[in-house]
């Protein structure tokens, strides 16, 4: 299964490690430090989520309660 993260971007749900609240994370920026090489940002307007992937780390306009409902429903 795939979910939609933003702009066009798609991602394989076997490949998501974590769904990260932006707003409730005391350690994102040093995660965005330390990790800024595999960050790819998907929205010129506000970030609401990380999608941590096995490679990649995409920043979504997209709530991570949102996010993770679509999971949910593409696994029933």
């Amino acid at each position: 299964m795939y979910l939609h993260v933003g702009e066009e971007m798609v991602v394989r749900t076997d490949d998501i490690v974590a769904i990260i609240d932006v707003s409730s994370s005391g350690f994102i920026k040093e995660f965005i430090t330390n990790n800024n090489d595999k960050i790819h940002r998907l929205s010129k307007g506000v970030i609401k989520s990380f999608v941590v992937t096995k490679d990649f780390i995409y920043q979504s306009p997209f709530s991570s309660q949102t996010l993770k409902k679509r999971c949910r429903a593409k696994s029933l």
